[in-house]
């Protein structure tokens, strides 16, 4: 993981899509946040159980700033609705 923060840096991007699988409580939004120190960029947390419209993520995702990163909680436990609607689109 270090590397590939490395490599973003020296680039001067964002860091890529990341998708952190694990048992619960192994520590994936505690390390998320810590990237997000490490990196320097906002994080904005949701939960999949918590969007139940496809207007709740679009208003995440058009609110985002630059400097924002969107980390979804429970990505699993999305709604097919939506998993649906953006996938279509």
């Amino acid at each position: 993981m270090e590397m590939f923060i490395h490599a973003a840096r020296t680039r001067e991007e964002a860091l890529d899509h990341l998708l952190i699988l694990g048992l619960s409580r192994l520590g994936k939004t505690t390390f998320t946040n810590i990237m997000a120190n490490k990196i320097s960029f906002s994080i904005i947390v949701t939960s999949g159980p918590v969007l139940k419209k496809t207007g709740n993520l679009t208003t995440l995702l058009r609110n985002l700033e630059p400097d924002n990163r969107l980390f979804i909680d429970e990505i699993h436990r999305l709604s097919v609705v939506i998993e649906k609607f953006y996938t279509l689109q």
